[in-house]
Parts: C-alpha cells; structure tokens; sequence
C-alpha cells in the first residue's frame, strides 16, 4: 500500500516528467537557432530520463519491467538504424504508470498546471522567434505565434481546452459555472486559433 508521501512523489514525478516532455515538444517546435535549439533539447531530454530513473523505484516490478524492455528496445534500434524514436514511449509510459498510482482529480490538477507552466516558459521563446507568420497555398498569411507551422498552436490550444474542461468539470459542481467557464474559454480559444 502505497504511503502518503509516496503518492505525493508520484504526483510531484508525475507533474515535472509531463512538463519537462511537454517543454521540451513545444519547445522542438518553435523556430529558433540550431545552435541554440539542439543543446537545449539534449538536456530536456537527460533530464527527462533523470526523472524516469528516479520514478522507476515508485513503480511496481510489471511495469519496470516493460519500461527496461522498451528501453531495450529503444537502444537496439539506435545501434541498428540510429534512430531514437522510441524514446518517446519510454516517457510516455513512465507518464501511464505513474497516473495509474495518482487519482484522477490529481492528474487533471497536474495537468492543468503542468501546462499552464509549459504556457508561461515558452512565451519568451515565442517572442525571441523569427517567425510569426506562414504562407499558405490554400489559406494564404497564416499565424504561427513563432512556431514552425500553425497547427502545432491549434494542437496545443486545442488539447490546454480539453485538460481545462476536464479540469473544471471536475472542480466545479454548478451547471451554470460549468458553462460560463467553458465558454469563455472557447471563445478565447477561437479568437487565438482563428488567424492561424
């Protein structure tokens, strides 16, 4: 039976891993130098595996072993094809055993503020961008907001509504306050991606 202040650092692992992968796949998209951009990736990316090594001793002997077996993997098919792509999943299921451990409230908490932090931290980066708009075949002048293309902003504002209307149907009991929220937040949601 897991401790209280074992769920708390599951919450805690849980909270920095999203944000460190969330920061460091927005940040990837974000039009900045090379010289720059691959350096700060490379450390997310440690860190990111930091964060996995402390979380697997939080997790049970099931699920190590399928993060070591895809970790393995993820290591076969670097030597083989030099290519890391699995990395990914290794984050992403560290990310799944940790929620199990986490009740729902928690993880829609984490959540929201884990991407309400990866919303704050890469402004500056967004406005040291050279890019803001994109021209489009079909649509013409497109909004990027410094990103690489315009629908990496749509995905990202699309999923902060989702975590926010999760959020806040869990949080808040009234009807009413349920659809105010929702529609201010659509509607600034549809004033953001309109242009892009």
């Amino acid at each position: 039976m897991d401790t209280y202040l074992n769920k708390k650092v599951n919450i805690l692992l849980f909270l920095f891993l999203y944000f460190v992968y969330g920061f460091k796949v927005i940040i990837a998209s974000v039009q900045l130098p090379d010289d720059f951009l691959e350096p700060t990736k490379t450390f997310l990316n440690i860190f990111a595996l930091a964060i996995v090594m402390v979380a697997f001793f939080y997790i049970n002997i099931k699920e190590r072993v399928a993060i070591v077996l895809v970790c393995v993997w993820m290591v076969i098919n670097y030597v083989l094809f030099n290519n890391y792509n699995l990395y990914d999943y290794v984050i992403l299921g560290t990310l799944i055993f940790l929620c199990r451990k986490i009740m729902y409230g928690d993880t829609l908490k984490a959540l929201f503020y884990s991407n309400f932090f990866i919303l704050l931290s890469i402004i500056p980066f967004l406005l040291i961008s050279d890019r803001a708009y994109i021209q489009d075949i079909k649509s013409g002048l497109r909004l990027t907001y410094g990103f690489i293309h315009p629908n990496v902003v749509a995905q990202y504002f699309v999923s902060l509504f989702f975590i926010f209307c999760a959020y806040s149907f869990y949080k808040f009991k009234g009807i009413a306050i349920k659809f105010i929220l929702l529609l201010t937040f659509y509607c600034i949601l549809v004033f953001l991606i309109l242009p892009t």
